[in-house]
């Protein structure tokens, strides 16, 4: 299904949905509803987006690594985009 502003919304093999943005792979959302998974969606755009964004890539074994702009080295995972980013700005509170 698409969405507004290219949004693609697809239900997984796990029952998830999961929102992406064409051509931005670590742009994903996921949820149990539409607006859940493009709620995230654009929380992690918005994350991704600001001048001190996380560097995300996807972790061999499944999920994703964040890495901190603030702090290099400061590295932190999460099985979604969100996770990783929320988890990596709780690394940067400590990095202090």
């Amino acid at each position: 299904m698409k969405s507004g502003r290219g949004v693609r919304v697809v239900r997984q093999d796990d029952g998830k949905l999961a929102a992406r943005l064409p051509g931005r792979p670590e742009c994903v959302g996921y949820g149990t509803t539409d607006v859940e998974a493009i709620a995230e969606l654009f929380a992690v755009r918005t994350e991704l987006e600001g001048h001190d964004a996380p560097r995300l890539r996807p972790a061999d074994d499944g999920g994703w690594w964040a890495e901190s702009a603030r702090h290099p080295g400061c590295t932190a995972r999460g099985e979604t985009p969100a996770e990783a980013i929320a988890a990596v700005r709780r690394m940067e509170e400590r990095w202090r």
